[in-house]
């Protein structure tokens, strides 16, 4: 019993000392998921916010959150044959920071609608964040399959299952930390659940206001450098072989 103890223990370390390796020696699966982080724990900022803001900043309520929901999804779906058609034609890292930084712009704009501001033009934001979000989630997934070709080329090793594992992990950490991040921002301005967003204080409007724009903003923003690093192009993959 200790022995299969003891192979199993070794086992476990070994998978984790290889992932960890393949972070340390596979730059661009490192940059992969440094960015990805990035622009997921702001989306998920987005979409752990949408409802205060809908509610006390808006008062569009319910209506509001709807409303987000059906221009981010429509605006992804209706721009995706573009971002294809664009991946086929310039590098896809570069698509991939043009989608962040676009997405990162609709986020400030919050800041500047408020309960006075026609429903037709928060429609109008959440459409902008649809063809953002389309880029982020269309470049990044494209990458993976380089990275995979690119390690198999290298080290002709198929590891598919461990680069996706990875992945998966941090995709679920990333949605994870968004919504606990927001509570706190909320809770240290002073937000009170319950209470309708005239009743709320001006600090804790403020709040809502930092939830849904700066800080998913800030989050993507840092993650233009790191995929402006990203050096696997075509050109590298078919030296490697890989393409």
């Amino acid at each position: 019993m200790s022995t299969k103890y003891g192979c199993a223990y070794y086992e476990k370390r070994d998978n984790i000392q290889g992932v960890v390796e393949t972070l340390v020696t596979n730059k661009p699966f490192a940059i992969l998921i440094g960015a990805k982080f990035c622009h997921l724990f702001g989306i998920g900022s987005v979409m752990a916010s949408i409802t205060f803001f809908s509610a006390s900043v808006l008062g569009y309520g319910q209506a509001g959150v709807a409303t987000y929901g059906i221009g981010i999804n429509l605006g992804q779906v209706l721009t995706l044959p573009l971002w294809v058609w664009l991946g086929w034609r310039f590098p896809k890292h570069q698509l991939y920071a043009c989608s962040v930084f676009w997405f990162s712009l609709i986020c400030l704009s919050f800041m500047f609608i408020d309960n006075q501001t026609p429903m037709w033009v928060f429609f109008v934001q959440t459409l902008g964040l649809g063809f953002g979000a389309g880029g982020i989630l269309t470049m990044g997934q494209s990458l993976l399959p380089d990275i995979v070709a690119y390690d198999r080329a290298l080290t002709g090793l198929r590891r598919e299952g461990m680069f996706t594992s990875v992945f998966s992990f941090m995709q679920k950490t990333a949605h994870s930390l968004a919504p606990f991040a927001i509570g706190i921002v909320l809770t240290s301005m002073g937000y009170a659940a319950g209470m309708k967003g005239g009743e709320q204080s001006a600090q804790a409007i403020q709040g809502v206001y930092i939830a849904i724009s700066i800080v998913p903003a800030v989050a993507l923003i840092l993650s233009i450098p790191l995929l402006l690093m990203y050096n696997l192009t075509e050109k590298e993959l078919k030296r490697v072989g890989a393409a």
